[in-house]
């Protein structure tokens, strides 16, 4: 049984971004490596926790509305489930994972959905996308990378960019979810990026507006969890940031 210091120096540790770091030598092939061999078993995940995915595809159903006539980025899509679920237009799906996207091809032919396997910096698209999204994407980033990568999700939408990422405060519970078998193990990665991303969407202003929302999945179907749900938004364990443009995207 762990003792209670080491269980402090846990909580202590993933709101300052000590656990594995990408930016260090062979970081971002650990990060890629990591989810390749995840493929397999992210189906068995899914089925344990169906509710936490249903409900965060409730909450981006919220933030971005209907998506039949929009185009979508998706940025970090892995296996293409949300944004196949979310049913837009036109969508790319983007992952450094080959495996990933491999699956997301073959789970998903005969969509209108397109599925590439290049990291965000090299990506160069034909035409900017209605809207972006980057979904506990930038966890997995080193520090340095978060504000590029923003720069470029805003670049690339006309309408807007949605990100979402763990709250550091929470994330040591999801590290503890992880060594109880009860969560997918999350590979490298950094709970404090979400918040150096909020800031570099912050920052866009005043070209953008942005709205901020905590959420409070419950992974678990139990009593009254929508409830719940609902109303610990201030406490939530989710951040999601949501800039819309105000003003017309540059030419070109």
């Amino acid at each position: 049984m762990r003792r209670r210091g080491s269980l402090r120096r846990s909580r202590r540790d993933a709101e300052a971004g000590e656990p594995l770091n990408p930016s260090r030598p062979g970081g971002w092939a650990e990060v890629q490596a990591h989810f390749d061999r995840q493929v397999e078993s992210l189906e068995r995940w899914r089925r344990l926790s169906w509710y936490y995915y249903e409900e965060l595809l409730r909450i981006l159903r919220k933030a971005l509305g209907p998506l039949a006539a929009s185009t979508v980025l998706d940025v970090g899509c892995g296996r293409g489930d949300l944004l196949a679920a979310l049913r837009p237009k036109w969508g790319v799906g983007l992952d450094i994972s080959q495996a990933s996207i491999d699956a997301a091809r073959r789970n998903f032919r005969g969509l209108p959905l397109e599925f590439q396997a290049i990291d965000l910096s090299a990506y160069q698209p034909e035409v900017p996308f209605d809207f972006v999204l980057a979904v506990n994407v930038f966890e997995h980033m080193s520090p340095e990378q978060v504000a590029p990568a923003v720069q470029r999700l805003l670049r690339f939408a006309l309408q807007g960019v949605v990100i979402l990422g763990t709250n550091p405060s929470a994330g040591w519970l999801l590290d503890i979810g992880e060594r109880l078998g009860q969560k997918m193990p999350e590979g490298p990665h950094r709970w404090r990026n979400i918040l150096d991303a909020e800031e570099a969407l912050a920052a866009a202003r005043p070209g953008w507006t942005l709205r901020r929302t905590k959420w409070l999945p419950v992974p678990r179907r139990i009593p009254l969890a929508w409830r719940l749900n609902r109303r610990a938004q201030p406490w939530g364990f989710i951040r999601l940031s949501e800039a819309r443009r105000v003003t017309a995207p540059p030419p070109g």
